[in-house]
């Protein structure tokens, strides 16, 4: 299972030196929708996150990060 992590989105914009501004104009949204989305408190969609890995150069995966979840199965 993975998680999506707004932090890491905000990791590679400040390690390029992008501006939030910058970044929001590279994907067609407003500074303010953009720090929203960055903060975790609304979602990019897939085609923002897709924009955001080409600016940064990072794969999309490097966004997520794998979960460890308890399974306990009865047998």
């Amino acid at each position: 299972m993975y998680k999506f992590e707004p932090q890491r989105v905000a990791a590679a914009r400040t390690e390029f030196k992008i501006t939030q501004d910058e970044m929001a104009k590279a994907l067609g949204i407003t500074r303010q929708a953009y720090a929203l989305k960055e903060h975790g408190d609304r979602s990019f969609s897939v085609g923002e996150l897709e924009n955001i890995a080409k600016v940064t150069k990072k794969p999309v995966e490097y966004f997520f990060i794998a979960t460890v979840t308890n399974s306990k199965q009865t047998v």
